[in-house]
């Protein structure tokens, strides 16, 4: 079984091997094996920083799943098994999949924080700060850099 998430809920009030009963529900996530999958967590962290840092390794995992796929459909039909073109290829495809990952979970990241950014108010007595703007960079594959701006309104 591949590329499965299991989800199991233990509800309050089970009695335990040792006698004890759950005062709370108890809930387990864990992941099967994952096919495609040309990273690993602790890459993709390293290279977001620390913008990642209250996102579930789960979350990744699936983010560096989906890449994984995105690097299949792009790779070339005719692909070398062996040689110094097959190292290029794993190591080419390592990065562009960690590059990837890592810009898209920021950007979901910075979209979900952007309504507070452009209308944040620290206290009701202190006026409300202006933040000019939100600047992000991403690379893609020819290591030209792309910026994202989050104007702030105020």
């Amino acid at each position: 079984m591949q590329n499965l998430i299991f989800h199991i809920s233990l509800p309050k009030g089970i009695k335990l091997m040792n006698g004890a009963t759950l005062m709370k529900d108890v809930t387990f996530d864990f992941i099967s094996q994952i096919t495609p999958y040309y990273s690993t967590i602790d890459m993709v962290r390293l290279a977001a920083g620390p913008t990642l840092k209250k996102l579930s390794d789960i979350t990744i995992a699936c983010q560096i799943y989906r890449s994984s796929n995105e690097a299949d459909l792009i790779t070339a039909a005719r692909v070398p098994l062996s040689g110094l073109q097959h190292t290029r290829l794993i190591g080419s495809r390592l990065q562009y999949v960690t590059a990837l990952a890592s810009r898209d979970l920021m950007l979901n990241v910075v979209s979900l924080l952007a309504p507070a950014l452009m209308y944040w108010q620290t206290s009701p007595s202190i006026a409300r700060r202006t933040i000019s703007s939100v600047w992000l960079s991403s690379r893609n594959l020819s290591n030209s850099t792309r910026w994202f701006s989050a104007a702030a309104v105020g």
